[in-house]
């Protein structure tokens, strides 16, 4: 039902980035009307091929993610409006159990929801590339 199609990644993450675009433009002019900033929250997007292991490939996540930070930049630079985003969600060092599809009783908790995959769209601390996304947006926004 989404936007993201694992069947098309390329073109899918396109227009996945295009309509994100418009939908926190249309939300940043609302805030702008009512005078009040906007954090775009719980926003997230999955590894490549909607992978659940850990090492695999983020760099469609990454330039998901560069997009929405692109944006809070561009934001902060001009009106502001456009007060903070909140990925969904960090992991940090958790482990994956040999079953990861939904979470159960003794697995580490990750981000994502426990009738969801585990793993499918957390942030986990070996995430490199994400993690310096992060840390890059958050330097230029200091």
């Amino acid at each position: 039902m989404g936007w993201y199609k694992v069947s098309d990644e390329t073109k899918s993450l396109n227009e996945s980035i295009s309509n994100a675009r418009s939908y926190i433009k249309e939300h940043i002019d609302v805030a702008k009307e009512l005078n009040k900033p906007i954090v775009i929250s719980e926003f997230g997007f999955p590894r490549n091929s909607e992978s659940l292991k850990l090492k695999s490939n983020t760099g469609y996540r990454d330039e998901f993610y560069e997009s929405v930070f692109q944006q809070l930049l561009e934001s902060a630079q001009s009106d502001g409006f456009m007060g903070g985003v909140n990925f969904w969600g960090f992991a940090g060092y958790a482990k994956q159990s040999n079953n990861p599809e939904k979470w159960r009783e003794g697995d580490d908790f990750t981000a994502d929801p426990p009738q969801e995959p585990q793993g499918l769209n957390s942030v986990y601390a070996g995430d490199k590339t994400t993690l310096q996304l992060i840390e890059k947006y958050n330097s230029n926004l200091n």
